[in-house]
């Protein structure tokens, strides 16, 4: 082997590693919150970088993670077709209570409010 093949293995092996570490310093910093429960079922303590709680940087991996299992909830929620199903059957209930709402009396709406506010208050 020659010393110019050496050094680019070499070269080759420490890009991979620091790729390796860097993504895994990532992964602990988005999944924190699972981790934290995990380390602390398991082993009965903190977690090695509980002191880093309260740092803003360190609190947006979580956010940021939260941030994004919402976001996929919400794009397979859209994509299912369910949210298009769920408007229909909200369309149809407003159509519906507006015919009831047409049926009721006019000051009904008025006496309600005041008998929500009088509970609310505490007040007969």
């Amino acid at each position: 082997m020659l010393t110019s093949e050496f050094k680019n293995n070499l070269k080759k092996t420490g890009q991979v590693l620091f790729i390796v570490l860097i993504t895994g310093l990532l992964l602990i910093w988005l999944n924190q919150g699972s981790l934290e429960r995990f380390w602390q079922q398991k082993y009965h303590q903190d977690t090695p970088w509980s002191k880093m709680m309260g740092n803003p940087v360190w609190d947006y991996g979580s956010a940021l993670h939260d941030g994004v299992q919402e976001a996929g909830l919400t794009f397979a929620y859209h994509a299912s077709g369910q949210k298009a199903v769920d408007d229909k059957q909200a369309l149809s209930l407003g159509s519906i209570w507006r015919v009831q709402k047409d049926r009721l009396p006019q000051n009904i709406s008025l006496r309600l409010l005041r008998e929500i506010k009088c509970y609310l208050q505490g007040t007969p």
